[in-house]
């Protein structure tokens, strides 16, 4: 039987998975999404582990309610979301300086763009120049979206850092053998 902390860590998982997909479901100004970040923080917070379920659970929620999807592309974004939520984990314990957090968003947006575009090739009967060049403008946007959206969202992870029971939570899950995070 698992731990009653390796429950509490998927649990975490799956809230910040629905945390996620509101965010993603909200009205918001065209070309803006927060659902990225959203599963990176899980990583931050969680470890590793945590991220990438939250990451694979987004994926699973996404395509329930949202209408479905191939199953090579379903892959890509599950391998996109899950990367970024466990990304999460490198910075945690030590928010980056200026600009680190947005270039991080920016690989992680990228490796993304390019799971999902080369995920659509085999299905749409179109060349990887066609596919690439006709998501080019929508790419551009989220890329740049997520470094801003990652680079403010580096003055929520401060604020977490000095927060006490965030402090005490980092503390007693690195110590829970095998929990993945690293000591504050």
């Amino acid at each position: 039987m698992r731990s009653p902390h390796h429950q509490f860590r998927i649990a975490l998982a799956g809230l910040f998975a629905a945390l996620a997909f509101v965010l993603g479901r909200m009205p918001r100004p065209p070309g803006v999404e927060c659902v990225t970040f959203s599963v990176f923080v899980a990583g931050y917070v969680g470890g590793a582990f945590v991220g990438g379920v939250c990451g694979a659970i987004l994926t699973i929620l996404q395509i329930t309610f949202g209408g479905g999807a191939n199953i090579i592309l379903a892959t890509a974004q599950l391998v996109g979301f899950s990367t970024a939520g466990a990304a999460g984990h490198w910075v945690a314990g030590r928010p980056p300086s200026f600009g680190v957090l947005g270039l991080t968003g920016v690989a992680l947006t990228v490796w993304y763009e390019l799971l999902v575009n080369l995920a659509l090739i085999p299905g749409s009967g179109l060349s990887a120049y066609q596919i690439f060049a006709a998501g080019a403008l929508f790419s551009l946007a989220h890329i740049l979206n997520n470094a801003v959206v990652f680079e403010v969202g580096r003055y929520l992870l401060f604020a977490l850092e000095r927060h006490p029971a965030f402090a005490a939570f980092r503390r007693s899950c690195a110590l829970e053998a095998g929990a993945g995070l690293k000591p504050v």
